[in-house]
C-alpha cells in the first residue's frame, strides 16, 4: 500500500508540473476514486499542502466533499439495495449503525471525520441509506473535516518550507505530534463513540 501511495504521489507531482491547469480535476477525481473503494484519503490533504501551500486547504476540502457527495449519491440511486447488502456483508454492525444515524447523525459524523485512519469520505455510503439530506451531511462533514484537513495541509506545507525557515520546522513538528496523537487516540475514540451510539439507537 505504501509503495502504491508513493507512486501515486510522485505521478501527481510530475503531472502538476507539466499540466498545472488539469491538476485540480485530477486531484478531486482521485479523492472520489479512493472513497469509492474505501481507501483513506487523508494523505491528499498533505499532498495539497505540498502542491498549493496554504491554499491547499481549499482544494483538500473540495476534494473531500466531492467524494462524500459521490458515495452518498451512489447509495441513494438504484444501487441502494446492492450497497446495503454489500455493507451488511462487510460490516456486521452496519444495520444497527445505519439505524442510529437518524438519531445521532452529527455525533457519528464527527467521530468518523476526526479519525485520520478511517476512509471518512466512504461514509457517504452509510448516510445514503438514512433519511439525512445531502445538504445536512455535507455541512457536518465540512465542520468536522476542517480541523484534521487544516492540520494535514499545514504539515504538507511545512515539508516544502521548513528548509528555508526554521519556524515552519517547529510548527511542522507540532502538527506532526498532533496528527500522531489523533492516529493513536482516534480509532479507540471513534470505536467507543460508535458502539455507544449503536447501543443507544437500539
Amino acid at each position: 500500500m505504501t509503495d502504491m501511495l508513493a507512486e501515486i504521489v510522485m505521478s501527481i507531482l510530475d503531472f502538476s508540473r507539466e499540466n498545472p491547469i488539469l491538476i485540480v480535476p485530477q486531484f478531486i477525481l482521485l479523492n472520489i476514486i479512493f472513497a469509492a473503494f474505501f481507501l483513506p484519503c487523508s494523505f491528499f490533504s498533505v499532498l495539497a499542502g505540498i502542491i498549493w501551500g496554504g491554499y491547499g486547504i481549499v482544494f483538500s476540502i473540495t476534494g473531500s466533499l466531492a467524494a462524500n457527495a459521490f458515495t452518498f449519491f451512489i447509495s441513494r440511486t438504484a444501487l441502494k439495495t446492492r450497497v446495503k447488502r454489500y455493507l451488511s456483508e462487510r460490516f456486521p454492525l452496519s444495520d444497527s449503525f445505519t439505524k442510529c444515524l437518524d438519531k445521532h447523525d452529527w455525533k457519528v459524523i464527527a467521530a468518523v471525520q476526526l479519525n485520520p485512519v478511517l476512509p471518512a469520505a466512504s461514509f457517504g455510503y452509510f448516510i445514503g441509506l438514512t433519511n439525512m439530506g445531502l445538504g445536512r451531511y455535507l455541512f457536518y462533514s465540512l465542520v468536522f473535516t476542517l480541523p484534521l484537513a487544516g492540520l494535514l495541509n499545514f504539515l504538507g506545507f511545512s515539508v516544502s518550507e521548513f528548509m528555508q525557515n526554521s519556524t515552519f520546522f517547529v510548527f511542522g513538528l507540532i502538527a506532526l505530534s498532533l496528527l500522531l496523537s489523533l492516529k493513536v487516540l482516534g480509532p479507540s475514540l471513534s470505536r467507543r463513540v460508535s458502539e455507544k451510539l449503536v447501543n443507544n439507537g437500539k
